[in-house]
């Protein structure tokens, strides 16, 4: 499990149809906040049944500066993200971590973060 606030994701979602679903999930989530934070943790379970997915992982990459860099369940983070990260962030998620222990990867992985961000860390 990994705390909310330290899951960053690899891209925006953008497109309109995206969106949609990225609203209803953060809708969706909002609604059940009280049982999350009661919960103080969503596990696979919990996240299934808020925001269901055809693929029910969320998988994140973590790079040896111990940040984490979701590569498979980015709406479902933005989601989270959206709800929980700034007034929760240590809610912590399920998720299936792959340490990256290859230093070309982990600088490749951290330049698309920055990009993402505008250039900032």
């Amino acid at each position: 499990m990994v705390p909310v606030g330290l899951l960053s994701t690899n891209h925006r979602i953008s497109e309109p149809d995206d969106r949609a679903k990225l609203q209803r999930r953060i809708d969706e989530l909002q609604e059940h906040l009280p049982e999350i934070l009661r919960a103080g943790k969503i596990d696979a379970g919990l996240r299934q049944k808020f925001i269901p997915s055809a693929s029910p992982v969320l998988r994140v990459a973590k790079g040896p500066a111990g940040q984490y860099y979701v590569f498979d369940g980015n709406s479902r983070t933005e989601a989270l993200c959206a709800v929980l990260g700034k007034q929760h962030p240590d809610i912590k998620i399920d998720v299936v971590v792959y340490e990256i222990t290859d230093p070309g990867v982990a600088q490749a992985l951290q330049e698309a973060q920055k990009q993402r961000k505008g250039g900032a860390d």
